[in-house]
C-alpha cells in the first residue's frame, strides 16, 4: 500500500492486486486448516465429556427409580446425591478441556516461536561496548586499519582504512554512490560491527566504551530521517528530554523549520502521520537537523544533511551548519560544494581507504561537483 504510487506510475496496481488477492487466498487456506484441526479435537473432547456426563445422569437416574441395583449402594442414592454429582461431573472433565484449550496454544507459540528463533540467530551486529566513558570535551576519532564486509559479499566495503579526525575538525568524506560512505558512519555509530581493526575515540577502544555513553556524544543526521507516531515536540524531544520551550525554538530556528512550524495550526502539538506522511522531504529534515541542534553533541555524524532542501533553505541550514560545527568533531559525508566549504579538509573515498585531497584536487572536485 506505501508503494501504491509508485505502482500507479508504472501502470503496474492491477498485477500487484492480483498478488495481494493470492497471498490474501494462501493466508486464508492455512488458517482454516489450523481452524478445521482446533474445532475437529475441541468437538472430540465434548462429544466424549457430554456423552460421559450423559450416561452418568441415566445411570443415576435408573439408580434412584431403583431400576438398578448394582450392590447394597444402589438403593441409597438420593436426589440430593444424584444433583451433587450430575453438578461435578462437568468440572471432572474441565482439565481435560483446557489440556485442548493449552495444547492449541502451545502449537501457536511453537510456530511464532520458529520465526523468533531466526531473529535470534542473526549475528550481532551492534558493538556491545565496555565500561569506559568518555568525556565531556571535544573528541578525536581514529580509524586504525578498519575492515568491513557484509555477510555473503566477499568484497570488502571498507578495507584496512585508515583515517583521523583531531578533536574540533570538520571532514568531509566524498565519493561515488555505493563506495562506502555511508557504512563508515554506521561502523563509527556503532550499528555494524568492524571485522578488522580498531576505532578510537580521543585513544579509548570504541569497543570499550558504554553504548549509551556514546550515543550519548553523537548526533547523527542521516539521509532516510524517521519521524514517530506523536507530536512535533515529542518527536523533538527525543535528543533531549529536558529541554526547555526556549530551547526548542532555538533549535528550530537554527535548522530553519520555524518557517512552516508557524504555519501550522497546532505549531509544536502537531501530530506526524505514519511515516511523516503529512510533511515533505524537506521538513523532514529540517526536523532532524533541529532533533541535532537540540541534542548538542561534540560529535556530529551528518550523511546528506542537505539533500532534500532547495537551494534557499540549504543556504540558511549551512550557515546554522557552520555555527553548530564549530568546536565539534564533524564527519560529512556530501556530494554538494557549498557543503563540502564547510570542512576543514575532503577526504575522497575510492576501493574502501580514504585518501586526503591536497590543494589541487580540492578545487578540481569542487569544480567537478559544481558541473
Amino acid at each position: 500500500m506505501q508503494g501504491l504510487s509508485t505502482l500507479k506510475l508504472f501502470s503496474k496496481s492491477k498485477a500487484q492486486s492480483k498478488i495481494i488477492a493470492q497471498n490474501a487466498e494462501e493466508f486464508r487456506i492455512r488458517t482454516m486448516q489450523v481452524l478445521r484441526l482446533a474445532f475437529l479435537s475441541s468437538a472430540v473432547l465434548e462429544f466424549f465429556a457430554s456423552i460421559s456426563i450423559a450416561v452418568l445422569a441415566v445411570y443415576l437416574g435408573f439408580s434412584f427409580l431403583g431400576l438398578l441395583n448394582f450392590g447394597s449402594w444402589g438403593n441409597e442414592i438420593t436426589l440430593y446425591h444424584a444433583l451433587f454429582l450430575l453438578i461435578l461431573a462437568p468440572e471432572f472433565y474441565l482439565p481435560l478441556r483446557e489440556l485442548g484449550t493449552h495444547y492449541h496454544a502451545k502449537q501457536e507459540a511453537t510456530a511464532a516461536a520458529e520465526r523468533i528463533i531466526d531473529l535470534l540467530n542473526e549475528a550481532e551486529r551492534l558493538e556491545q561496548g565496555g565500561d569506559k566513558t568518555l568525556a565531556d570535551s571535544s573528541l578525536g576519532i581514529e580509524f586504525n586499519d578498519v575492515s568491513f564486509a557484509y555477510s555473503g559479499q566477499s568484497p570488502k566495503v571498507l578495507n584496512q582504512l585508515n583515517l583521523s579526525i583531531a578533536a574540533g575538525e570538520t571532514v568531509a568524506l566524498v565519493g561515488p554512490s555505493g563506495v562506502g560512505k555511508s557504512t563508515l558512519l554506521n561502523v563509527l555509530a556503532g550499528f555494524e560491527k568492524p571485522t578488522a581493526g580498531v576505532i578510537q575515540i580521543s585513544g579509548i577502544p570504541l569497543a570499550d566504551i558504554q553504548r549509551n555513553n556514546w550515543m550519548d556524544k553523537i548526533a547523527f543526521v542521516s539521509q532516510h530521517t524517521t519521524l514517530f507516531p506523536g507530536s512535533i515536540k515529542d518527536n523533538l524531544l527525543m535528543a533531549n528530554p529536558s529541554a526547555t520551550d526556549d530551547d526548542l525554538l532555538r533549535a528550530c530556528h537554527l535548522a530553519a523549520a520555524m518557517e512552516f512550524i508557524e504555519r501550522l495550526p497546532e505549531g509544536f502539538d502537531t501530530e506526524i502521520s505514519e511515516a511523516g506522511s503529512n510533511f515533505s522531504g524537506g521538513q523532514i529534515q529540517r526536523l532532524s537537523l533541529a532533533r541535532a541542534f537540540l541534542k548538542n553533541a561534540p560529535v556530529l555524524l551528518l550523511d546528506e544533511p542537505t539533500a532534500s532542501l532547495d537551494q534557499s533553505s540549504e543556504a540558511q541550514i549551512l550557515s546554522s551548519l557552520k555555527a553548530l560545527c564549530k568546536g565539534r568533531t564533524t564527519l560529512l559525508l556530501t556530494h554538494r560544494p557549498l557543503t563540502m566549504q564547510l570542512a576543514d579538509r575532503i577526504l575522497v573515498m575510492k576501493d574502501g581507504q580514504c585518501i586526503e585531497a591536497d590543494e589541487t584536487m580540492r578545487k578540481q572536485l569542487l569544480e567537478e561537483v559544481t558541473s
